[in-house]
C-alpha cells in the first residue's frame, strides 16, 4: 500500500516575499489566510492545498540553507 501525504504551499515571485511570509508564520499567522492573500498559484482559493498525493511522487527542494 502507497503511503500518501498532503501538500499546501505559498507561491510568491521572490526570496525576500517567502521570508517575509516565513516570519508571519513563525509569529503565528494561519497559512490558509497567507496563501490566500499572497501566492501567486490557484491553489490559493483553497488556502494553497495541493491535495493528496502517493509520497513517492512529492519532491521537496532542499534550502538553500541546507548546503
Amino acid at each position: 500500500m502507497a503511503m500518501k501525504a498532503s501538500a499546501s504551499h505559498i507561491l510568491v515571485k521572490t526570496e525576500g516575499e517567502a521570508y517575509i511570509i516565513l516570519k508571519q508564520l513563525r509569529e503565528g499567522s494561519r497559512f490558509e489566510k497567507l496563501a490566500e492573500e499572497k501566492s501567486l498559484c490557484p491553489s490559493r482559493k483553497k488556502g494553497g492545498d495541493l491535495g493528496w498525493f502517493a509520497s513517492c511522487l512529492l519532491y521537496t527542494s532542499p534550502s538553500p540553507r541546507d548546503s
